[in-house]
């Protein structure tokens, strides 16, 4: 009987059905898009790894003890004698890659990569194995030429036999060109699996001297003979070669790569799932408010179906059945949509230069994901409307008016004292754990539970409870000293249980809220918007027109020019017409709502918001948690935009900056022979160069002053600390540093010259003693400083990449990081310990 009664309600409401399944599709179909969006991205970069590290069986690699592998130094050029002449080895194939290696075509342009690297490699022919694919012209040679992949050819305005000038690492003569002599694909004949990548490629003599300054190979791969023992030829090689170079096989290689691939679009997703989450919640919310005001509709219905013998429970299941079967179709819809979907973010993130050519697989896991949002959230979602309808009397049935009033209260102290106090036992647990989801999660299920108590004591005092304990979280999170990732986890928490309470409240401000919008003055003012839209919409759309006519004007490429961006007729046409027929109605309707407010359809509107206030906050509640995301990201946009620019305008002092191209999620290094020839210039007064990488671990003591030789003492535990390829446990962790006394922070290594600093970025200091400044000094900020209880004049040490440490000195102190960051180092102690480009 409950099946039939389920379908029947749903057959005689359809609309009402259909417009709470779009909730769900859009939620089943937006966390559906990025999972399989980021599984192609995942499956894509997979394949690439394999690419990269095709054809060998062993590898010779550096050994990097933490840090990653752009400061790895080179194998040295002998190891590749002692490699051919290991027992086992059938061929062996050096490699050299480095980043930064940019073709410039013949209008003077990069030739850079929007969305990967800029990749220097050289033209392996040792081994036999083809990795590069010709497809114009031949491969380099000499020392004087070079080719490009397909994508870059085509991109920039290259022709095959012609010279261009190429940048390096490595210091070259001004003037320096080389010729082109070839195109190629990677890794397949038939097309380029470089995933956004670009390569310039060299003969391999030229590659070592360009990329790695003639110091020896980026790695040495080796193929074995067919009765070759792996293990064996593995202990011989590690028998020869360098302690600081350590024999991998390449499985080994590929699952690492993929790892590191695996790790960067782990950030992407969570990113994307963000979002999808904030759609999944107002879904939630619209599902929740849907079965709330079906509930005060139905209440004559389902009191009647009590009068002739119907249980609470029945009732109950009745409700969260139509949930089920809403969640299942929206599921079934909202799948194929989401594939639709992955299919817009992929074209759309194109723009922004990310590979379109990766596939969209729909995962099993997918699946699962899609399932648990479109199902079980919308039982979830309907389970506490599902159970106030049990409530509903028979008596309900046979009054006129029957509202949500009617429906018993329950009241139970005992109950709701233990229930309030276990919540507030989840929300203080929330802040015994470390990381960001246990202070996000704990403290939302606490509120939640203490709401649920106090709602079986006083159900007017359950009203404020949540919005209580929300703003009351993110007063401690703002008074309170947590790390960046907690911060934001409670943060959450706070927002999420305002909103939440916000919507129990919302009840007592709209009758008020409703008489204010139905007055005259705001009738009024409704008015005057609508017209002033109705003008700005009709000028964008004539605008547009215009300029599909006539062109551009001249004015208008110019401001477009000096943001080095092409004022075509689509692109100022296009989106001009678009928004403007599609906030047409718009106006429209705020003109008519003006004109009708004080009517007899106006009238009737506010008298029936105004008689059941409650579903009219339960209506407007996803509106309400739409607008506040709305304003929060433009906010915190508008306050990023404001405090970049103001530390623009205060940080930086000097005339001009110069960086290379930005080229993925960073900028493009260039070689330090820029900064010599800029000093040469007659124009220029003085140069302050800057140099960054990472990592380096500096540490401070926790008891007493710890030196250089103390860091190098305990070495073998500091590399454990600090490298996350070990496997320890934060247990581990904690025993060492309290064996050790110290602790440790790894982060960019950012190197200036001290000697003209000051004339060309202002920090901020609020302490420097200019006679300690010298190749040991160090700047830091003063919240480093607060922390570690550093004042000008003490020392702590520093380890680097080459496994050196030394103590640094604390010369100056400064407030804004904007600039320098935390912490910056002399370019004598860079050049000390990291490897030289020049």
């Amino acid at each position: 009987m409950l099946v039939r009664l389920m379908w029947k309600s749903i057959v005689q409401r359809p609309l009402r059905y259909v417009l709470t399944g779009l909730a769900i599709l859009f939620g089943v179909a937006s966390v559906s898009a990025v999972f399989i969006f980021t599984d192609g991205l995942r499956s894509t970069f997979d394949e690439l790894a394999g690419n990269i590290e095709d054809g060998y069986d062993i590898a010779v690699q550096p050994r990097i003890e933490f840090g990653d592998g752009f400061l790895a130094p080179t194998v040295p050029l002998d190891h590749l004698q002692l490699v051919e002449q290991t027992p086992g080895v059938a061929a062996v194939q050096p490699r050299i890659a480095g980043f930064g290696i940019i073709a410039i075509d013949a209008d003077d342009e990069p030739a850079f990569a929007a969305s990967g690297p800029n990749l220097g490699v050289h033209w392996g022919v040792r081994s036999g194995v083809v990795r590069l694919f010709l497809q114009e012209g031949r491969r380099p040679e000499k020392s004087t030429e070079f080719a490009v992949d397909i994508d870059t050819f085509a991109e920039g305005n290259f022709t095959l036999g012609d010279q261009y000038r190429v940048q390096v690492p490595a210091p070259l003569p001004e003037g320096t060109t080389f010729t082109l002599v070839g195109t190629f694909t990677f890794a397949d004949p038939d097309e380029n699996a470089l995933v956004g990548a670009r390569l310039v490629a060299f003969d391999e003599d030229t590659a070592v001297e360009l990329i790695n300054q003639g110091k020896g190979y980026t790695d040495i791969t080796l193929i074995l003979k067919p009765d070759a023992d792996p293990l064996q030829v593995i202990a011989d090689l590690e028998a020869v070669v360098d302690d600081n170079l350590e024999v991998r096989t390449r499985e080994e290689i590929v699952e690492a790569t993929q790892d590191q691939f695996g790790d960067i679009l782990g950030i992407f997703r969570t990113v994307l799932l963000v979002f999808a989450i904030i759609i999944l919640g107002v879904s939630s919310f619209l599902i929740y408010n849907v079965f709330s005001i079906t509930l005060g509709q139905r209440i004559r219905e389902l009191g009647l179906l009590r009068a002739i013998g119907a249980l609470g429970s029945q009732i109950t299941q009745l409700m969260i059945g139509e949930a089920l079967l809403l969640g299942i179709a929206g599921t079934i819809v909202g799948l194929p949509a989401g594939m639709g979907l992955a299919w817009l973010l992929r074209a759309a993130l194109k723009l922004l230069g990310f590979p379109d050519d990766t596939g969209l697989p729909l995962a099993p896991l997918t699946v699962v994901w899609a399932i648990v949002t479109g199902v079980v959230v919308t039982v979830l979602a309907a389970i506490w409307p599902s159970i106030q309808a049990r409530r509903v009397s028979p008596m309900a049935a046979l009054r006129d008016g029957a509202d949500l009033t009617d429906l018993a209260d329950s009241y139970r102290p005992l109950r709701g004292l233990v229930t309030a106090f276990s919540g507030c036992g989840l929300i203080l647990g929330g802040f015994t754990f470390s990381g960001w989801l246990p202070r996000l999660f704990l403290p939302v299920v606490g509120g939640i539970v203490v709401y649920v108590g106090v709602l079986l004591i006083s159900k007017r005092a359950a009203k404020f409870v949540m919005f209580t304990i929300g703003i009351i979280l993110l007063l401690v999170t703002l008074r309170g000293d947590f790390e960046l990732g907690e911060t934001f986890g409670l943060l959450g928490a706070g927002a999420l249980l305002t909103l939440l309470g916000a919507n129990q409240l919302n009840p007592y401000f709209a009758r008020p809220a409703v008489r204010l919008l139905g007055s005259t003055p705001t009738a009024v003012v409704l008015g005057l918007i609508g017209i002033v839209m109705s003008v700005a919409v009709v000028g964008a759309f004539g605008f547009g027109i215009y300029v599909l006519a006539t062109g551009v004007p001249q004015g208008i490429q110019d401001s477009f020019a000096e943001a080095d961006v092409e004022a075509t007729r689509g692109a100022i046409a296009t989106p001009l017409l678009f928004i403007s027929v599609l906030l047409s109605p718009l106006p429209y309707g705020l003109i008519r709502t003006s004109l009708g407010a004080r009517g007899l359809t106006g009238r009737v509107g506010r008298a029936n918001a105004s008689r059941n206030p409650q579903r009219t906050a339960t209506t407007a509640a996803a509106l309400m948690i739409g607008l506040t995301l709305v304003t929060a990201v433009t906010v915190i946009g508008d306050s990023i935009k404001s405090s970049v620019n103001d530390a623009l305008g205060t940080s930086i002092i000097g005339d001009f900056l110069v960086q290379g191209p930005v080229s993925g999620p960073s900028r493009t290094p260039f070689s330090v022979e820029v900064s010599k020839r800029l000093s040469d210039l007659d124009e220029i007064e003085s140069i302050v160069p800057y140099r960054a990488a990472f990592p380096a671990a500096f540490a401070t003591s926790d008891e007493g002053e710890l030196t250089a030789a103390d860091f190098q003492e305990f070495l073998p535990q500091i590399l454990q600390l600090i490298n996350p390829d070990n496997e320890t446990t934060p247990q581990d962790l904690l025993a060492l540093q309290a064996e050790i006394g110290t602790s440790i922070d790894i982060n960019d290594a950012l190197a200036v010259d001290f000697t003209f600093l000051e004339d060309h970025v202002d920090p901020g200091f609020i302490s420097i003693d200019r006679e300690l400044i010298g190749p040991d000094s160090v700047y830091i900020v003063d919240e480093f400083a607060e922390e570690k209880g550093l004042e000008v004049g003490d020392s702590f040490p520093a380890l680097f990449v080459d496994l050196q440490s030394e103590d640094l000195v604390v010369a100056g102190i400064y407030t804004n990081q904007f600039v320098l960051g935390q912490r910056v180092i002399s370019i004598d102690m860079w050049n000390r310990h990291f490897p030289s480009d020049s």
